[in-house]
C-alpha cells in the first residue's frame, strides 16, 4: 500500500439543507477534521418546506447545543381538528406531557428555513476552520481515485470550474441529487396520482374568530371528498396543503382557486391573503437500494429517500441519517476506527428509510382514500364513541408514534446484547435501541442529572450498574477493557449507577468514574430491564453493548469491532 494522498479536505458535504448542516456540525465540533459544505443555491432557502421537528431530532439538537433556541423560536402543536363535513367534527387535544421518555415531548413547529438558519449559525460558531456554507457552488461531477476523490465544482455566478480533492463525499443534495446520479444509483419507487397545492399565507376569520379552527396552535384536517390540511406557524400565518380538482391539474395555481376550495370545505368562512409561497407538486415515494458505496461516497436525507409528508418524518429522518453517519466518519478520519465502520451506516439507516416509506405510504393512502371502508372509519371517528374514547387515545398516542424515539438498529453488526436467555418476554433494553432518558441520577453531595446530560458530547458513554456489593468487585477490571476507546478513541464518559442504598463505590479517580445514586429505582428497572451489569452507549445515543451480570462478558470482543 502506498503512502496516504494529501487531500484538500476530509469531507465534502454537497447540499446545505438541515441534513447537510447537521452533518457539518457533527464533524466540525470534533477537532482535526476539515470539511467544505457547498450548495448550488445563491442563499439559504426562504421557504418553509418541512415544518415539524420531532422529539428524537430535538434530542440531537440538544447534543449540538441548539435545542433551547429551537424551542424558543418554535412552538408545540397542542391540537388537531378532524372535520368530516357539516356536523362532523372531532377536536383532539395533544397530550404530549404524559410522555416522560424524552426531555422533548410533543411536535415542535419550526419550519425548515428556520432550522437551516439555526444550524448554519451554529456551524459558523464552531472552531474548526470551516468556511461555513459556500453558496453558488455546484457539484458538477466527481471521480474516485486511489485513496481520494477528485470533485469538480462550479461557481454558478462566474461559471468557473475548480477541483477539490477530498477523502469523502456526502450527498445531502435532495431528491434530484447530483451525487446519487454520479453513483448511478436508481431511485426506485412511484409517483402518486394526485396533484397537490401548497400555500403559505395568512388566514383571516370572516364570521367566528373563536372557532377552534382559528386557534394558532391547532392543526386542521378535512376528511371527506378531498384532502385539505392547515398547519399553524404561530405567527398568524399558516401552511395549507390540498389535493387539486382534476380539471385544474397541469396548470398554475392561484390563491383565488384555493379560496374557492376553502369556501366549499371549511366549517367557517375565512379569507386567505398575502401568500408568500404557492407551489404545485406531485408526491413521490422513492428510495435507493444502498446509501452510497459504503467506502467513500454516501447519501443522506432526500438524496436517499423521499415520501409523503404525513407525520412530519422526512426532514427528521434525514437529520438522523446525518447524525448516524457523522460520528462514524469522524472516528475513521481520526484513525480511531477502521473503515469497515462506515459500512454500518447503510446497514443501519437503509432499513429505517425503507420502513418509513411503507408507513407514510399507508398513512397517506388512508387519509386520501375514498370508499365504503373510509366512510365506515369516519362514521366511527365522528361518533360519540370516537369523541369519548378515540380522540383521547389519539391525543396521547400520536406524539409518541411520530416522535421517532423507537427507531432502532436491532440487526446491526455494531450492536451486541449479552443478556440472560431465561428472561421471560422481550427485554426492556437491548443493543441497537436508543438509550433511555431517565432523570434523578444524584451525585453524592451534588445535584441530580439525567442520562442525557451524561450522553451529551462526542464521546462513548459507559454505565456500570450495581445493586449489591458483589457487583462492585468487577468495576476496575471491566473499565480497563475500555482502554482502546479511552486512549485511542473519542473518549468514554464512565458512570457507576447505584441501585441500592449504602453501596460504597470502589476507589477510582473521580474524573474517570462518576458515581450516581438512582432516585427512581422502579422507573430504572422498567426502562433498563437489568439491575446489575453494564451498558456501552455509542456517540449517537444508541446502545452498542449491553451485558447482564452473571453472563460471560463479550465487551472486549465488541470493542474490537471498531478496530
Amino acid at each position: 500500500m502506498g503512502s496516504p494522498v494529501e487531500t484538500d479536505v476530509d469531507v465534502l458535504v454537497v447540499g446545505a439543507g438541515p441534513v447537510g448542516l447537521t452533518l457539518a456540525n457533527e464533524l466540525a465540533r470534533r477537532s482535526g477534521i476539515t470539511l467544505r459544505i457547498v450548495d448550488a443555491k445563491d442563499a439559504q432557502s426562504k421557504y418553509s418546506k418541512a415544518m415539524a421537528v420531532q422529539s428524537r431530532s430535538l434530542e440531537i439538537y440538544d447534543d449540538l447545543g441548539i435545542a433551547q433556541e429551537a424551542e424558543e423560536k418554535g412552538f408545540i402543536m397542542d391540537g388537531v381538528i378532524l372535520y368530516g363535513g357539516k356536523g362532523r367534527m372531532l377536536p383532539i387535544t395533544i397530550n404530549s406531557k404524559t410522555n416522560n421518555s424524552t426531555p422533548y415531548p410533543g411536535v415542535l413547529i419550526f419550519p425548515q428555513s428556520d432550522n437551516e438558519e439555526l444550524l448554519a449559525k451554529a456551524l459558523k460558531c464552531r472552531e474548526s476552520g470551516n468556511k461555513g456554507v459556500e453558496y453558488n457552488t455546484k457539484l458538477v461531477s466527481f471521480e474516485k481515485k486511489e485513496g481520494y476523490i477528485e470533485a469538480k465544482l462550479q461557481d454558478t455566478k462566474t461559471m468557473k470550474d475548480s477541483v477539490v480533492r477530498t477523502k469523502y463525499i456526502v450527498g445531502t443534495d435532495g431528491a434530484h441529487s447530483v451525487v446519487r446520479h454520479e453513483l448511478k444509483l436508481p431511485f426506485y419507487g412511484k409517483k402518486y396520482e394526485e396533484e397537490f397545492v401548497l400555500v403559505d399565507c395568512e388566514v383571516e376569520s370572516d364570521d367566528d374568530p373563536q372557532h377552534p379552527f382559528h386557534k394558532e396552535t391547532n392543526a386542521f384536517t378535512y376528511l371527506h371528498d378531498q384532502l385539505f390540511v392547515k398547519f399553524p406557524y404561530g405567527d398568524g400565518t399558516y401552511r395549507i396543503m390540498l389535493t387539486r380538482p382534476k380539471e385544474q391539474e397541469g396548470t398554475d395555481c392561484t390563491l383565488n382557486q384555493v379560496q374557492k376550495i376553502a369556501d366549499s370545505v371549511l366549517p367557517v368562512k375565512v379569507t386567505l391573503k398575502n401568500p408568500t409561497w404557492i407551489s404545485v407538486f406531485r408526491l413521490h415515494s422513492r428510495a435507493v437500494d444502498k446509501y452510497g458505496d459504503d467506502e467513500r461516497v454516501f447519501l443522506a436525507g432526500d438524496a436517499a429517500h423521499i415520501h409523503s409528508p404525513v407525520g412530519g418524518q422526512g426532514m427528521n429522518t434525514g437529520i438522523q441519517d446525518a447524525y448516524n453517519l457523522g460520528w462514524k466518519l469522524a472516528m475513521v478520519i481520526k484513525n480511531q476506527a477502521s473503515e469497515k465502520l462506515l459500512k454500518t451506516y447503510n446497514e443501519e439507516r437503509h432499513p429505517v428509510g425503507a420502513q418509513l416509506i411503507q408507513t407514510t405510504d399507508r398513512w397517506f393512502t388512508a387519509m386520501a382514500s375514498q370508499g365504503w371502508a373510509f366512510d365506515l372509519l369516519k362514521t366511527i371517528l365522528f361518533s360519540g364513541f370516537g369523541k369519548a374514547f378515540i380522540a383521547p387515545l389519539l391525543g396521547t398516542e400520536m406524539p409518541k408514534q411520530v416522535s421517532m424515539l423507537k427507531v432502532a438498529y436491532p440487526k446491526s453488526s455494531l450492536c451486541m446484547s449479552v443478556l440472560s436467555p431465561y428472561t421471560l418476554g422481550k427485554p426492556s433494553l437491548s443493543a441497537g435501541q436508543r438509550f433511555p432518558y431517565l432523570k434523578g441520577l444524584k451525585v453524592k453531595g451534588g445535584n441530580s442529572v439525567s442520562t442525557h446530560d451524561i450522553l451529551r458530547g462526542t464521546h462513548f458513554s459507559f454505565f456500570f450498574i450495581a445493586s449489591k456489593e458483589k457487583d462492585l468487585d468487577q468495576v476496575t477490571d471491566t473499565i480497563s477493557v475500555l482502554n482502546p476507546l479511552v486512549e485511542g478513541g473519542p473518549g468514554v464518559a464512565m458512570s457507576l449507577l447505584l441501585l441500592a442504598d449504602k453501596l460504597t463505590p470502589p476507589s477510582f479517580p473521580t474524573e474517570q468514574l462518576k458515581s450516581y445514586e438512582v432516585e427512581d429505582k422502579e422507573a430504572f428497572k422498567r426502562n433498563f430491564g437489568i439491575t446489575s451489569g453494564c451498558v456501552l452507549v455509542r456517540p449517537d445515543g444508541y446502545v452498542g453493548y449491553i451485558e447482564a451480570s452473571g453472563q460471560k462478558s463479550k465487551l472486549a470482543a465488541y470493542i474490537k469491532l471498531y478496530q
